[in-house]
């Protein structure tokens, strides 16, 4: 039976350096859950958090189900630097309404410790918006203004290097039009991104991104693939909605010659209507052309749609989503017609655990249906409309090294079916890489 919250102390729970003070559940004296809540208290102010960790959890095993343990439960998982999981916990207890300014005020100072600047503008607003006392309210304006400060003063990103082994290497800029190579081949694989608002820029809600992407093979060099990016992106908030509108430009290379380049606009809308739950709408719409003669084929215009939810639930994510893509390109004339305009949904889904000691495991699945928009002839003058199923399954684990470094190990295998067969093929990979983040 749920017990009743304790009221918090009149100085709540945070401060920039982050001081959270435990509160927990009226328990009556000489019950076996008041002696577990002490002991998790003690353990909490003697600096002994996973011991503290371990008593509110047990204490949660017995039918406490407190919002006041969950905010105690965030502290203790911001001590341990583990501030994914202080975001889950603070955002569970932001339920009770006496808790809710305090809780998310937390979440979105654990949401900056993970550089996720929306999450943590998004639990700053709700912290505003739950009408705070004063003396937290200067918290949460501090907050704000040293967030605004530094995404101004310098840009946040991340960097990612792996090396990996590829069974059936593919041109992975655009990896289902033409045929794959059948041969395997080891790769290095460096990718970067970065998020930069000037202070002027960030004054009007814009912020610069970049991003570029290197892929090199030890053999197969024609399938060497780079790519660069560069956008302006502009926020803004429609009541309890987030939209993110961002126009880039892009420009990739193939073997060091030039293979496409072109432009997109993208917008982004998501929305909590949980804490636990997120919803993300997307639509974009581009343009690409050829950057050499030889790509020509590529030219053309592409829609995409993209409908994604994410729960939440204590130490597990759940994400489901629907993708829908509409290319119209020039399509390969030469030496025979190719259609290379394909029309796509893909659906998929991912679990991620994560685990003691900063271990997160994740697994997904994801199927994808194309219809390329013209028959195609085929090698004995018949044509025919290609039509693609491809099924995908990755397992990665990922180790926490420190701050804003993690080691990730990853395995994928593909089955793509295609009643063209010389379009049919299986793939399998394994990658190891490093993450640095700032």
């Amino acid at each position: 039976m749920p017990l009743p919250p304790r009221t918090p102390p009149g100085s709540l729970a945070a401060l920039l350096a982050i001081l959270l003070l435990c509160i927990g559940p009226e328990i009556r004296a000489d019950t076996e859950g008041d002696r577990i809540y002490d002991q998790a208290v003690a353990a909490f102010e003697s600096g002994r958090n996973e011991e503290a960790l371990a008593g509110f959890r047990e204490l949660q095993a017995t039918g406490v189900d407190d919002p006041a343990i969950d905010f105690n439960l965030g502290a203790i998982h911001y001590r341990l630097a583990d501030h994914e999981q202080a975001v889950a916990a603070f955002s569970r207890a932001a339920r009770d309404p006496r808790l809710t300014a305090v809780a998310a005020y937390n979440a979105a100072l654990s949401a900056w410790q993970l550089k996720d600047r929306r999450l943590a503008a998004d639990w700053l607003k709700r912290a505003r918006d739950a009408s705070p006392e004063a003396g937290l309210r200067e918290l949460i304006d501090e907050l704000g203004r040293t967030m605004a400060e530094n995404h101004a003063s310098r840009p946040g990103g991340l960097a990612y290097a792996s090396i990996g082994y590829d069974s059936n290497v593919t041109l992975r800029a655009d990896d289902e039009t033409l045929a794959e190579t059948g041969k395997g081949d080891t790769w290095l694989e460096l990718y970067g991104d970065f998020d930069y608002a000037p202070r002027l820029l960030n004054q009007a809600g814009l912020s610069l991104r970049g991003s570029a992407w290197l892929l090199a093979h030890q053999d197969l060099h024609e399938y060497d693939t780079a790519l660069f990016r560069l956008g302006a992106m502009h926020s803004r908030h429609f009541g309890a909605w987030r939209v993110d509108g961002e126009l880039q430009v892009e420009r990739t290379l193939a073997d060091g010659s030039g293979l496409t380049s072109g432009h997109a606009l993208r917008l982004e809308a998501s929305r909590s209507f949980r804490p636990e739950h997120v919803l993300r709408l997307m639509v974009e719409t581009g343009r690409t052309r050829e950057s050499n003669a030889r790509f020509a084929y590529l030219t053309g215009s592409h829609h995409a749609f993209e409908l994604e939810s994410t729960w939440q639930i204590r130490a597990t994510r759940l994400r489901g989503f629907y993708r829908y893509e509409n290319n119209d390109r020039n399509d390969l004339r030469e030496p025979v017609f190719i259609s290379v305009s394909p029309r796509r949904h893909e659906i998929g889904g991912d679990v991620r655990f994560r685990l003691a000691g900063g271990n997160v495991i994740s697994t997904g699945l994801r199927y994808r249906r194309s219809h390329y928009a013209d028959p195609g002839e085929l090698t004995d003058g018949s044509a025919m409309r290609r039509k693609d199923h491809r099924l995908r399954l990755f397992l990665r684990l990922s180790r926490s090294i420190g701050r804003d470094r993690e080691l990730a190990l990853q395995l994928q295998r593909t089955l793509n079916h295609s009643n063209v067969p010389a379009y049919d093929y299986r793939q399998g990979g394994v990658s190891l890489g490093l993450l640095l983040s700032w």
